[in-house]
């Protein structure tokens, strides 16, 4: 009687590679729905050489991960290891340093006339009737910390994808990706600030 082949093997690596498959649908379907922030339709765009992922350091583990604001838990390594992916860490200004006055700001965008609300869409909160602040006035903190990071991330948003350097969230809506102006006013603005004001690291 002849033994059967033992396929458990085969069965195994079958396994990981469906789970793994698994994974990046899940991930582009939340892509899909607008849940990230990347320069692209994924998280990983093709170059020349390659490709390369938009990492960020977690907030809560400090491990290298994915940049995105409803992603960010998913480890960079996993679309590294064996891939041929190169990692490219996001980063952007810092509030002070935009406040600099030898930074210069992004095209469209002047220390003297932009406002809060040509930004955003709204004034932030606490402004007085018949006030319209400046983004300046903003980032220097007369409107409370939230609303300097904000402002901080929409400059940066400007500064860095219409640019091209790819190396921080779009300032609006691209596709079906949300931008800085579409996370403020979101029910996920405290995670998208948290995640935004991460990438502060003048890295740039």
């Amino acid at each position: 009687m002849s033994a059967k082949p033992d396929t458990s093997a085969d069965s195994d690596k079958e396994s990981l590679g469906l789970r793994a498959l698994a994974r990046r649908r899940a991930l582009l379907s939340g892509l899909g729905k607008g849940g990230a922030v990347l320069a692209a339709a994924s998280p990983i765009k093709s170059m020349a050489s390659g490709s390369f992922v938009l990492t960020c350091r977690s907030q809560k583990t400090g491990n290298t991960v994915v940049a995105t604001v409803s992603g960010s838990q998913s480890a960079a390594h996993s679309f590294v290891a064996g891939g041929g992916v190169s990692q490219v860490p996001a980063c952007g200004k810092k509030v002070a340093t935009w406040c600099l006055s030898g930074t210069t700001w992004p095209t469209g965008c002047t220390k003297t006339s932009t406002t809060f609300k040509a930004c955003f869409g709204v004034n932030p909160p606490g402004t007085p009737s018949g006030k319209t602040p400046l983004l300046m006035d903003c980032l220097k903190g007369t409107y409370g910390a939230d609303c300097a990071h904000w402002s901080a991330a929409y400059l940066n948003g400007c500064g860095y994808y219409q640019s091209g350097a790819g190396k921080f969230p779009y300032p609006h809506v691209t596709g079906s990706l949300k931008g800085v102006k579409d996370w403020y006013t979101d029910t996920d603005a405290d995670k998208a600030l948290l995640f935004f004001t991460s990438l502060e690291n003048d890295g740039v």
